[in-house]
């Protein structure tokens, strides 16, 4: 992401808090979410901010963090998350599914709802130690990794008394108060455009229908809300969510069609992007043997057609 567009984020961010100057970032334990948040932190010691950084045990800390002066690591050890916690056994574990062929959709979302929901109720039910030290850093705001399954953040902004501004690449229209028409808004897990036909408007609203209300990806984390009700009245963890004042949306408007959105929500892609350079090695050797598609994790190949892919 260009310097200039850093900068405004994170003016950005500093127009929704307080007047304090301490930041609590929890990325997910992940190599790329890491990195995010550490650009952020390089920006937010360099205005002065104080910034304490969660971290697993087990994650490679990025360089970047390491360096700076003003920003604290809290590590929180793998025990703190639970059994399934590595971050390497996690990735390692799906490319083995997916290598093999055993990416099955509805045993992957099983497996994704109960290694997250497993790893939230460990972290905020069984590590009272470990979260009495964010206790004692007075934040003023939580920054925090964001996926539909992945509802730690919230549980814990809300004992610590404080808001929570989620960064991550999909944002749930029903939480974040956005106008949501899947009668022209394409759904995420659909290859359909914006010039859908009377068929295709269907499916689409129907696929919105299951993810909105049925909540494919959903995470029971009743026993967490329950528990935490001491430190605030709340009904249930989407009630958390949607306190949210602010979403930061890690992608760009490049990569997807016009859709419907609000001020409180931008689009803050490119935060780890930088020159392209040569593949060699594994990688070069995958995407040679391509013939067709798009691979990509996030930019759609109704995006991007074909020809641009391979």
């Amino acid at each position: 992401m260009p310097v200039e567009n850093l900068i405004a984020l994170i003016c950005l961010i500093l127009s929704h808090v307080n007047s304090a100057s301490r930041k609590l970032m929890f990325p997910l334990i992940a190599k790329s979410y890491t990195l995010e948040h550490a650009y952020m932190a390089e920006e937010f010691v360099s205005r002065g901010n104080d910034v304490y950084f969660i971290v697993h045990e087990e994650l490679q800390i990025p360089t970047i963090m390491k360096k700076l002066h003003g920003a604290q690591i809290v590590v929180f050890p793998r025990e703190a998350f639970g059994p399934g916690s590595n971050p390497d056994e996690m990735m390692a574990t799906v490319t083995r599914q997916v290598v093999e062929g055993r990416s099955d959709t509805s045993q992957f979302k099983n497996w994704i709802v109960k290694v997250f929901g497993d790893m939230c109720k460990t972290l905020l039910l069984e590590n009272e130690e470990a979260l009495s030290r964010l206790d004692k850093i007075k934040a003023d705001v939580l920054i925090a990794s964001y996926l539909v399954p992945w509802k730690c953040p919230y549980p814990m902004s809300h004992r610590l008394g404080i808001p929570t501004i989620p960064f991550g690449v999909f944002v749930e229209p029903w939480n974040a108060r956005i106008p949501y028409l899947p009668s022209y808004v394409p759904s995420n897990f659909l290859p359909f455009t914006d010039r859908m036909s009377f068929s295709e408007r269907s499916k689409n609203a129907f696929v919105a229908f299951v993810a909105g209300f049925l909540s494919l990806l959903h995470v029971d984390l009743t026993e967490v809300v329950e528990a935490y009700r001491v430190y605030g009245d709340t009904t249930d963890i989407d009630s958390l969510e949607e306190k949210t004042s602010l979403w930061l949306y890690s992608t760009h408007l490049v990569l997807d069609y016009p859709k419907p959105t609000m001020p409180n929500v931008v689009a803050a892609g490119g935060l780890t992007t930088e020159p392209g350079k040569p593949l060699s090695g594994d990688f070069l050797d995958i995407v040679t043997k391509i013939k067709e598609g798009c691979h990509s994790s996030i930019v759609r190949k109704r995006i991007f057609p074909v020809f641009h892919c391979q």
